[in-house]
């Protein structure tokens, strides 16, 4: 066990008391006061103990820990003790530069936190955190400043994917003194099962599961007087922000810039930030950056889309993962010091002395990448000590330089290597196939050093090995307990680790061939189209068949009619400026905190969605992570998800206004060129994030683009509104459509009437006395149903005339929802399957 090893472990592990003590166990109590009853630590910082006697108790036969003193001794004075309550008392500095190191990266890891007067600092235990949304504060393009209404929290539990216990509520601390560490066995399950790790990397896996909603804040006594601090950071995050930086500063002594001092830093008073900045930044961000990804995942024929698009996301998101693990293998890093990886895009902490070796990184991975089509760009920037308290100055940076290394994707690769003539690249659809078909089958995967020996490769896998790496993708149970399982966060007794992932697609199972033919027979539909062939029957040698996109797009008729897809995409607005501008204390660990919980709502709850009983095996997600998704499904189930998604995402952020979601929502027929439909739902996602005020011309984004439409959200509930009541009229009347048409012969040139009304004071009232025109004779259409379809066209002319003079008036509302309405309300109602 290296002295990087001992020093990442004490790092990992120095506040692990904090969570224990929680639990307020008599016995662990006793323990933990020996280390004063024999003279070897002071009373004050009582967690250092419950830290240090957890690794003596549950660390010390542990195959990955050779030797478990060193880190006690770490993580037992990581604060100075009072020397009065001590023999042979050394303080922080007296105890070399391991204790140096971890002193200052919980120094780093830990500016700027606030007391909070409000709390009961001896009931701390029952302090919920805060959600990471709840100090977010910045200005708009309008200069309106944008912040939360009122603050929530989240309760301590374990990672899930339901939502029920990560979602935040309104209490601030637990009701009734519950102490939740003790009624919830949240402690004791914890200890239970960290008798399986093996470890680093499932230790780490193990805290994120157990302490992502745990307060990293505990009472502090100044001048005798108890304060506690504002419950703004969990501690796990805290605590792997910690370990990134004592392995990037130990690095930094042992082999950069730093090494000259190595025994003379004094950490008194924070003084080793002025000594050593004198001499360098002890620092860089790294931002590695998947380039050409909306080009490779989408360029496929329409009749093949569902069996190679998951194949080519999934490969995207490969890519990242061990591109980050080559770099931090290459650098001798951990895996906390990833500090982001999704969406195509991550973030690694390194010693500075390394940024002279990323572009040999950039070139050899380029080279590699070649025959993809895929670009990698790295950014680097170096991180001063001052950085570590504002975050996202630094995040921002190593973005930029990131998208400016995007220009010189072929840096440093060989002329011949780029412009020489080279065979034509085939597609290879068919080994994206195989890779979608194995994720399905798949329940856990491995990534480690390549196996030379091993034959029968799948073809995906050649660019991996090509980095060195080996790639599996495994059905069964890992007996070697390498394997990261997907999206079950109960690993310990099997893996290593988890990953959640977005990875499963509408499949055909017998009971669900069966289910579509009664469907059809009942439906009395003759016609070849709906009959299920040989290659969709899933079979032993072939157990993966894909529902295609043809198949979804019929159970949409199956409900409403219409035989089409919906496709959406979604992302969130304003993300850059939330890290840079909004954060009011970007530390790393808060930066970390609110980047990993948005990849949860994205990459672990998009799968609680994405299976409930409304939405399973009709829409079909290409990919969700990071801060963004794009699905195709039934053309009626998109429109309900795009609301549930915004809906969701609405709470998950406690209804913050400046975090928001714009999206696109296309509806297509399925054989419409799959290259196309990706480039539409981009341009229309763009209109829609450049939604405008209509008084001052300047950005609001929250929007929807529907039918070449941009609305926003509350006016696209509106039209939902509106649409159910153009439907009931139309079976009112028998299934007579007339009014479809009759509102879109009304609506025509609505944007430029608005705009009108509104520059030149002048309303065309003939529009609203058309509308009132063409559906008065609808009462004549059913003489039984007549009063009712007289007092919903009376609903609908008022409506349409209140949104007129608000439109007048300057308001940001649309009498776009007529005509959205309508053409919903068409796509629904095409024959008399029903409508949904």
């Amino acid at each position: 066990m290296t002295e990087k090893d001992k020093i990442y472990i004490a790092a990992l592990l120095h506040d692990i008391g904090k969570f224990i003590e929680r639990g307020k166990n008599e016995s662990w109590k006793e323990e933990a006061y020996k280390y004063v009853l024999n003279k070897q630590a002071s009373k004050g910082y009582a967690h250092r103990r419950y830290s240090s006697i957890f690794i003596e108790k549950y660390l010390n036969d542990k195959e990955f820990i050779s030797d478990y003193n060193p880190i006690s001794e770490l993580v037992l004075h990581h604060h100075n003790d009072n020397p009065s309550e001590v023999e042979n008392y050394l303080s922080i500095d007296e105890r070399g530069l391991l204790q140096q190191i971890v002193r200052m990266a919980d120094d780093l890891a830990s500016s700027e936190r606030i007391k909070d007067e409000s709390l009961d600092p001896d009931k701390y235990y029952l302090v919920n955190l805060e959600s990471p949304f709840n100090d977010i504060v910045f200005k708009d393009e309008n200069n309106n400043e944008k912040k939360i209404k009122n603050k929530q929290y989240l309760a301590p539990a374990k990672l899930g994917l339901s939502g029920n216990e990560q979602f935040p509520k309104n209490e601030k601390k637990s009701d009734n003194d519950d102490n939740l560490y003790q009624s919830t066995n949240l402690v004791e399950d914890f200890l239970n099962e960290i008798e399986n790790i093996e470890s680093e990397n499932a230790l780490l896996s193990l805290m994120e599961k157990y302490l992502s909603q745990v307060p990293a804040q505990t009472p502090t006594e100044f001048n005798g007087e108890k304060h506690l601090y504002k419950p703004d950071l969990n501690l796990y995050d805290h605590s792997r922000a910690v370990a990134a930086i004592a392995v990037t500063l130990y690095d930094e002594f042992e082999n950069g810039a730093y090494k000259k001092l190595k025994n003379n830093i004094v950490t008194k008073n924070k003084k080793y930030i002025e000594q050593l900045s004198n001499i360098g930044n002890p620092a860089i961000l790294i931002c590695g950056n998947v380039n050409g990804i909306q080009d490779f995942i989408f360029d496929v024929k329409s009749s093949k889309a569902a069996k190679s698009l998951k194949g080519r996301s999934y490969f995207v998101q490969l890519v990242t993962e061990v591109i980050s693990k080559l770099i931090i293998d290459k650098f001798g890093l951990k895996e906390a010091n990833i500090l982001y990886n999704g969406g195509g895009n991550f973030f690694i902490l390194a010693p500075n002395y390394r940024k002279a070796d990323i572009q040999e990184i950039q070139k050899f991975v380029a080279e590699k990448l070649r025959d993809t089509n895929l670009y990698l760009s790295l950014g680097v920037t170096e991180v001063s000590f001052d950085d570590f308290e504002n975050f996202g100055d630094a995040f921002d940076r190593a973005v930029k330089a990131s998208n400016e290394a995007k220009k010189k994707k072929f840096k440093g690769i060989e002329f011949d290597k780029v412009f020489s003539p080279f065979p034509q690249r085939l597609k290879g659809e068919g080994k994206y196939n195989k890779l979608a078909e194995a994720l399905q089958l798949a329940t856990n995967y491995y990534i480690g050093p390549d196996n030379k020996n091993e034959v029968n490769r799948p073809e995906w896998e050649k660019l991996f090995r090509e980095l060195d790496y080996q790639v599996s993708l495994r059905p069964n149970v890992d007996i070697d307990k390498q394997g990261l399982v997907y999206n079950d966060l109960n690993f310990t007794s099997q893996y290593s680790s988890f990953r959640l992932a977005v990875k499963d697609l509408p499949l055909w199972t017998n009971d669900k061939l069966n289910g579509f033919e009664n469907i059809v027979k009942t439906k009395k539909l003759s016609s070849e189209e709906f009959k299920i062939i040989n290659d969709e029957k899933p079979n032993q040698e072939q157990p993966i068949k894909i529902i295609s996109f043809k198949r979804l797009a019929q159970y949409a008729y199956f409900e409403n009619g219409t035989e089409k897809l919906g496709v959406l995409k979604m992302d969130i607005d304003n993300l850059g400026k939330i890290f840079k501008d909004g954060l009011q204390k970007p530390t790393i660990g808060r930066v970390a905190f609110l980047s990993r919980s948005l990849k949860w709502f994205f990459e672990g709850y998009m799968n609680t969605l994405l299976t409930s009983n409304e939405f399973k095996d009709r829409i079909y997600p290409i990919f969700s992570g990071g801060d963004d998704f794009f699905v195709v499904g039934a053309w009626n189930k998109i429109f309900e998800f795009s609301f549930k998604v915004r809906n969701e995402f609405r709470r998950f952020v406690s209804e913050h206004p400046g975090i928001t979601l714009s999206a696109s929502l296309l509806v297509i027929d399925e054989t419409f060129p799959v290259k196309q439909y990706a480039r539409l739902a981009e341009e229309r996602l763009e209109e829609a994030k450049n939604r405008r005020d209509i008084k001052t011309n300047k950005k609001i984004k929250d929007a929807i683009s529907v039918f070449d439409t941009v609305l926003s959200w509350d006016d696209f509930k509106e039209a939902k509104i509106l649409k159910s009541k153009i439907v009931k009229i139309i079976r009112l009347t028998n299934g007579n459509r007339a009014i479809i048409q009759k509102i879109l012969n009304s609506s025509k040139g609505f944007a430029t009437i608005q705009k009108e009304a509104l520059f030149t004071k002048v309303i065309k009232m003939y529009k609203v006395w058309r509308l009132n025109y063409y559906l008065r004779d609808l009462v004549n259409y059913s003489k039984e149903n007549k009063e009712e379809i007289k007092m919903l066209t009376k609903n609908i002319i008022e409506q349409y005339e209140e949104l007129f003079f608000e439109a007048f008036k300057g308001n940001n509302t649309s009498i776009q929802i007529f005509p959205v309405a309508a053409r919903w309300a068409e796509l629904g109602t095409r024959n008399n399957l029903g409508d949904k």
